[in-house]
């Protein structure tokens, strides 16, 4: 199986293929970029990024596969959310679980440290938003969508969460008094993911419709819908910088968009001949994480340089999940 990187009807050269992963549902990198976490079936898997530094993390504990993932601001501790309905937070240094978070009734979808680390928000398909203390203590419940939830997204400054679900919407949500702010219908099908802009004023949604809504966070009026992709977009990030917008896509394809304008003609498109479920950018924006495959055959690939005017230069680094 290939893959290859493109500009809008461009082909270029065929690079590595990694190895499958079965049950790898995200990848995520570390604050500092030292890590790479990921999941296999029911354990959360971190390796040493730099690939002179050998050795896994596992983590296990958890009663069914893992579902979700995220390392806390200073580095130091990872949570990770799980079809068992709980989250459990470890210290990375020990591999050791130090509270784990019970309340939700379904399969935890999403989760995420707020920016300053001190409240976990997690999501499920029990259709709740849930904010915790770092001992596991529910601080409140936010309610409101009608379907299952996918995603939850922190703004940068910590004041707003966002929530993606199965409902058709997006929902913005206050931080100061747990209540909905406002709900973005534009969607026609499911909205699997929701991510804010680094400078806050930016909500990027994504859907089963095949389309990208960028929305106003201060109004939640609709900035404008993206079209490229031929199929469900399942994730997106922005990069760090602010400059590119990553597409995830069932087409077979990762696209790379150009947030000053949005134009299709100016995007990268990488093809990687399968299905993507998941992409993250690493915290200085030069690598492109891309999770691909079915259910029985997922994979994980590193691309670098993937947005230089040599397209071809576009390759993925050595498979750091497959190393010992």
């Amino acid at each position: 199986m290939g893959c290859r990187c493109s500009r809008e009807g461009q082909k270029s050269g065929v690079p590595k293929t990694f190895r499958s992963f079965v049950g790898t549902r995200f990848v995520i990198f570390s604050p500092m970029h030292d890590l790479v976490a990921t999941a296999k079936n029911g354990d959360a898997i971190i390796r040493h990024v730099k690939q002179e530094r050998k050795g896994r993390i596992v983590l296990q504990s958890h009663n069914a596969f893992v579902t979700c993932a995220g390392f806390h601001p200073d580095g130091l501790l990872f949570i990770t959310g799980s079809a068992d309905k709980t989250l459990k937070l470890w210290t990375i240094s020990d591999s050791k679980c130090i509270s784990t978070f019970r309340g939700h009734s379904e399969w935890v979808s999403g989760v995420e440290f707020s920016p300053d680390g001190s409240v976990v928000a997690s999501v499920s398909w029990d259709r709740t938003c849930r904010l915790w203390d770092l001992q596991g203590n529910c601080l409140g419940t936010l309610e409101g969508h009608s379907l299952a939830i996918y995603s939850v997204s922190w703004s940068p400054d910590g004041k707003l969460i966002a929530t993606a679900s199965g409902d058709g919407t997006a929902k913005l949500w206050s931080t100061d008094t747990y209540t909905e702010l406002r709900s973005l219908f534009g969607h026609k099908e499911d909205v699997y993911d929701a991510c804010f802009s680094p400078d806050g004023k930016v909500l990027a949604t994504c859907s089963n419709d095949t389309t990208i809504k960028l929305w106003n966070t201060l109004t939640g009026d609709l900035y404008g819908t993206v079209k490229g992709h031929t199929a469900k977009i399942t994730s997106i990030q922005f990069s760090p910088d602010g400059q590119i917008l990553a597409s995830a896509s069932f087409d077979d394809s990762v696209v790379l968009w150009n947030t000053a304008s949005f134009d299709k003609a100016e995007c990268t498109r990488i093809w990687t001949q399968t299905v993507n479920t998941y992409i993250a950018f690493s915290p200085d924006g030069e690598t492109l994480a891309t999770v691909s495959g079915a259910d029985d055959s997922e994979f994980v690939r590193f691309w670098r340089n993937f947005n230089t005017p040599c397209l071809t230069t576009a390759t993925p680094t050595v498979d750091l999940l497959s190393q010992g």
